[in-house]
């Protein structure tokens, strides 16, 4: 079996005897394509089936605010993994709990209500006082 080329980009296939296979060419580049788009779909359908099983874990609110299923295993990885690191150093960077920082936040709220109130009492008698 010899080739020809044609000048346009394409080749004959020269079968036995010289009888052309244009033809066998054009099975080959469609059979192509169709493995192409058998892979596409294969790929579509994995990507479905991981969101279905995702939604399974988690709420799809939760897939969405991750980016979706349109990252792979690897990138959500990636990204839990930064996550943690960022957790991990704002943790060293504020050691106190939250909860000892709720615990002051109320206390010093507290005060600012007591000299709130005391100041409003000095203000009435003063009002008083004047009138």
């Amino acid at each position: 079996m010899s080739q020809n080329h044609l000048g346009n980009g394409h080749s004959r296939f020269m079968g036995v005897g010289g009888v052309c296979c244009d033809q066998a060419g054009a099975v080959i580049r469609a059979f192509s394509k169709h493995a192409g788009l058998c892979l596409a779909i294969k790929a579509e359908m994995l990507a479905l089936e991981s969101c279905r099983k995702a939604s399974i874990i988690c709420p799809e609110s939760e897939i969405e605010a991750l980016g979706g299923c349109k990252s792979t295993p690897e990138q959500l990885s990636a990204q839990l993994n930064r996550l943690n690191q960022r957790l991990q150093s704002e943790s060293q960077r504020y050691a106190e709990p939250i909860e000892d920082l709720r615990m002051i936040y109320d206390k010093k709220e507290r005060r600012i209500l007591r000299k709130q109130q005391t100041y409003e009492a000095f203000r009435e008698k003063l009002n008083v006082s004047t009138t």
